[in-house]
Order: structure tokens, then sequence, then C-alpha cells
């Protein structure tokens, strides 16, 4: 970045890549002993979609605190502010590509990574400020997620709005996911069984890249067969509609993966009923986050890091056509009209 600041924001006078309104960066590790842990470089061009260009490159740190069991400690998060109509859009669809680090952690360990979010801000306090009082909700978070017991997880967090309040969500406020939800709001499925019975229109299908043969319906499942090879690129996809009054249930929630749905649901309640006349809309977008990452049998003195790459994001009102072709070209996408794509 232009500025080693943690938080920069064009509306504070920040310097920001393109047309990127904000930045979170924080590591434990700083140059030269280690990468920055967000990075938008020339140099970087073969962890761009193609080989050219730039991509956003996340670098997550190992570092484990004995006082801390939740240890969440780098942060690479880039966001935009959408101004829409009246406060941001009723809906949105969101894809982008990843690819992860050759040398990705996948056989030990475990850990997420926040890779992307869709949320309503109050324009007014901080845009990464979210949970109870903060600026953030209805929010959806998306994690990278593995467990050494239980493999490649599909992490997707719920939370509530508005902007503040009503943040923790639960069973009775997102009906149809294949998994309960825990904390405030977390789901953690899995790659197998979770993918029967999460869309309407039938079983969620998806290839064992390593096999390359039709996912298993049981077991635990490595990344490598989730997310291919180190040359692999995946492309993600997220649709989020408003509900349409406070405490009314039929907000929407799509998430595709290499074009294949793997969840959804049209009953969920993003605005909470006690929030009278406060109904919001959806105005801000994230990649990255920070990151837990712990065992794989590496010490704080290992410095250890690696990364993941996110590329052709596309933001729309609607669900783009083709998207059920998920096969990746090599190439970034030919935006239709209208639509935002953020290189």
């Amino acid at each position: 970045m232009y500025s080693d600041k943690e938080y920069q924001a064009v509306w504070l006078g920040d310097l920001l890549p393109g047309e990127w309104d904000t930045i979170y960066q924080s590591g434990y590790y700083q140059p030269p002993f280690a990468h920055d842990s967000l990075e938008i470089l020339r140099t970087n061009s073969e962890k761009a979609r193609g080989g050219t260009g730039k991509s956003a490159v996340n670098w997550r740190e190992f570092h484990t605190d004995p006082n801390w069991i939740n240890q969440w400690k780098s942060n690479s998060a880039l966001g935009m502010h959408l101004d829409g109509l009246q406060g941001g859009y009723e809906q949105l669809y969101v894809e982008f590509w990843i690819k992860f680090d050759p040398n990705w952690t996948s056989s030990n360990g475990s850990g997420s990574s926040k890779v992307f979010r869709v949320f309503s801000w109050d324009e007014v306090g901080s845009f990464w400020q979210a949970f109870q009082g903060g600026s953030q909700g209805p929010l959806v978070l998306w994690d990278y997620g593995f467990d050494s017991t239980y493999g490649a997880r599909n992490i997707v967090s719920f939370r509530g709005g508005p902007h503040g309040e009503n943040y923790k969500m639960t069973d009775s406020e997102v009906d149809d996911l294949p998994r309960y939800l825990n904390g405030l709001g977390d789901m953690s499925a899995n790659f197998t069984s979770d993918l029967k019975n999460a869309t309407y229109s039938g079983d969620a299908t998806m290839e064992d890249k390593v096999n390359l043969s039709p996912m298993p319906d049981s077991g635990v499942v490595s990344h490598e067969q989730v997310w291919g090879k180190s040359d692999n690129w995946t492309k993600m996809g997220f649709f989020v509609k408003m509900n349409s009054a406070p405490g009314v249930k039929d907000g929407v929630f799509k998430q595709w993966i290499n074009g294949q749905l793997m969840i959804e649901t049209n009953k969920v309640e993003w605005v909470g009923q006690n929030a009278e006349n406060k109904m919001v809309k959806w105005n801000a977008v994230g990649i990255g986050g920070n990151d837990y990452w712990v065992g794989a049998g590496k010490e704080n003195a290992d410095r250890y890091e690696e990364w993941y790459a996110v590329d052709d994001l596309v933001i729309s009102t609607e669900v783009l056509p083709g998207n059920s072709n998920g096969i990746d070209s090599g190439t970034a996408p030919s935006p239709p009209t209208g639509v935002s794509v953020k290189p």
C-alpha cells in the first residue's frame, strides 16, 4: 500500500489503489523479515489470473499466543463502499476468483481466514467496526477453513442488523441451511454430506479435484480435493437480498463454487423485528480479513507465512448470466454493461 497505517480510507484523505476505498492491514512480522499482509503489485503477476496484471495477495501469518485462545493475528482487508440509491442496494451479487499458495499448509494444523464479506455500513463509524454496537449489520462473512480433524470446511457467518443491532443471529432467524448456527451466527459446513438438501433445486454437486470424480457423500476431504493443486483458480459467487421489513424472514442468501449452487435460502431475517423504521441496504464489500492459524508443527520463531490471491472481482445487482459455467479460461471476464469490475 502507499502507507503503513493499519486503517486507511479515502474519506480520511488516504491514497488507495484503483477504485478501492479502504483497507485494514496488520501483522506481527514486518518487512524486511516478512511480506506486507496485503499486496497489490506488478511484481506479483504470477499470482494474477492469466499470469499478467495484478491481484490482491493476502498473506496470513502463523503466530500463537499462549495467553489468548482466539488467536486471530494477521489481517489483510480491502474494502469498497457502494453509494447506490438511498444508501445502497436491495440486493447484490459478487463473484471473484481465488488461488492458494503452492505451499499452503493443507494436511495438518487448523484455522480459518476471512476471505469475503458483504454488509451494510452506517457510513459514520469505522468501516471495519462490527459486533454489537458497531457500524456494520447485517453482514455475511465467508471464511476459508481447514481443521486437522474435520478437513476442509465451508464457513459462512450470518450477522443481523441494522448497524450494530440484532447482531447475533440464531437458527430462528435463518432457515434451510445445511448446518445449525453457533456462536454469533456461524455455520461450519463440510463439502460432503452438507451438499445434500442445501438448495431448493436439488442436491449441490462438486468435483473432487484430486480424484476427478464427484465429491464423496461422507467423510473428511482435503484442501486439494476442494481447491485443487497450486495452479488452480476457483470462482466464488455470492448473492444477498434484504428482507422486506423488520422481522420478516424473507431475505435471501446464495453461494456458488465454480458456478455450482452450494447453498440457498430465502428465509433470512437480516433486519430484526425490533428495528421498526430502520431498514437498511447493502452498501459495502470486502475482500480479505484476519486469520486464525494454529498447530501445523510450526513455531513463532519460524515467522511462517503463506498467501492466497483474489482476482477479477465483479459486483452486480443481478446474478450474472452464465454463472453455471465455472470453467476457468485463465483470462479476465468481459464485464456486462452496468457491472463493476475490480482487478
